[in-house]
């Protein structure tokens, strides 16, 4: 919905509460100062996000003192007109003439910020191989160190007031793929079913997605993240739709194989069998205190029993929230795979994909949008873990 006045999607103390967390953090590892660039993160911790890809915006925060921006000037504008409680509001313009690194460098040397030691985030898209050499030419009397995961880590679990967020999400994605099945009839492109699922979810109240939906039919849906190119779909084709609503840039994703009419490929039959099993033993069994490794076999198990997992390619879950393009995923966050140690908690949030890729056959994949409770996994989207079947 549209405000003339925009509005922080949190209280400011709950920005400034996640700001002296992470500040903490800082401290006890010895960093005199953060130079943030993930979107995501940069909305977490202070309700700024825009649309633009194309620039880049940094979020200077030092161990102590005020924060400042460096970010293209006309961003600025969305610090100028925007809520008027978000914080920092002081910002560096760039020109477009102008190099944000070396613009950022001059910054922190101007503000005479402690610059011993400087945390990066080296694995943020936004963050390039020509910001580091430039800010380490600039600034040579600093230590760069790679502070990837610090916010993620923080973001990994989610507030009652975010959880609201994804439980809103979630519904849009379960009334925007009811609308896909009902568009699925004789004669419908991909493109015109693609339209019909996304037409729905903005209508239903979902904001910008930070990635289009992926909808693919037939044995060509084997191919992995492909979308619609005006085919059209003929009776026995499975129709793969992946997306994700999004509420304040909270996303909630579901994959489903739908069908028009009962699949030519008798055996989509026995993989959505499989690719079911998987889902229903990750949601009787997640639970807080068990390890990433152990959720993704918990799900891994069941598939290879069936006999398909030499087709469950992925890992079996990723975590979900806050996203911007180019994907709906909690990029450097969480995920449920194999040899991964860590801890899963309540409060954490996974989009379980139980993914089956098999060439000349298609994809087949029964997913789930998770919550994590201390009773264990709940669903985030009430749709259900069966082929759509259109008649």
């Amino acid at each position: 919905m549209y405000h003339d006045e925009p509005t922080l999607p949190f209280p400011a103390a709950a920005f400034a509460e996640r700001v002296a967390a992470l500040r903490q953090m800082m401290g006890e590892r010895g960093l005199d100062l953060l130079l943030l660039v993930n979107p995501a993160n940069l909305y977490y911790l202070t309700g700024f996000g825009t649309g633009s890809g194309a620039s880049v915006s940094f979020l200077v925060l030092p161990l102590e003192g005020e924060m400042v921006w460096a970010m293209r000037r006309t961003e600025i504008s969305n610090l100028r007109l925007g809520p008027a409680d978000l914080r920092p509001r002081d910002a560096v313009g760039v020109d477009d003439s102008q190099d944000v690194a070396v613009v950022l460098a001059e910054l922190v040397l101007e503000r005479d910020f402690p610059r011993r030691r400087v945390g990066v985030e080296g694995e943020a898209l936004a963050f390039t191989v020509s910001h580091q050499m430039k800010l380490g030419a600039a600034l040579p009397d600093s230590d760069f160190i790679d502070a990837s995961g610090l916010v993620e880590g923080l973001r990994a679990v989610k507030s009652p007031a975010e959880l609201a967020y994804m439980r809103q999400a979630g519904a849009i994605t379960a009334f925007a793929m009811a609308a896909g099945l009902d568009a699925l009839r004789d004669g419908v492109t991909d493109a015109e079913f693609a339209a019909a699922v996304l037409a729905a979810a903005l209508r239903e109240g979902s904001g910008r997605m930070a990635a289009l939906p992926y909808v693919v039919s037939g044995p060509g849906s084997a191919r992995a993240h492909s979308s619609w190119c005006g085919r059209r779909i003929v009776r026995g084709d499975i129709v793969n739709v992946e997306f994700a609503s999004s509420v304040a840039r909270h996303h909630v994703p579901a994959f489903r194989v739908l069908s028009l009419g009962e699949p030519s490929d008798r055996e989509i039959r026995n993989l959505h069998r499989a690719s079911e099993a998987g889902l229903a033993a990750g949601l009787r069994s997640i639970r807080p205190g068990i390890t990433s490794d152990e959720a993704d076999r918990v799900v891994r198990e069941p598939i290879e029993r069936a006999g398909y997992g030499a087709e469950f390619l992925v890992r079996a879950a990723y975590g979900i929230g806050i996203a911007f393009p180019p994907t709906w995923g909690e990029m450097g966050g969480m995920s449920l795979r194999p040899g991964d140690e860590r801890i899963v908690e309540a409060g954490m949030c996974f989009h379980l994909v139980p993914a089956l890729y098999k060439d000349g056959c298609g994809c087949v994949c029964c997913s789930m949008p998770i919550e994590i409770t201390e009773r264990g996994a709940q669903p985030l989207c009430a749709i259900e873990p069966a082929l759509l079947v259109a008649r």
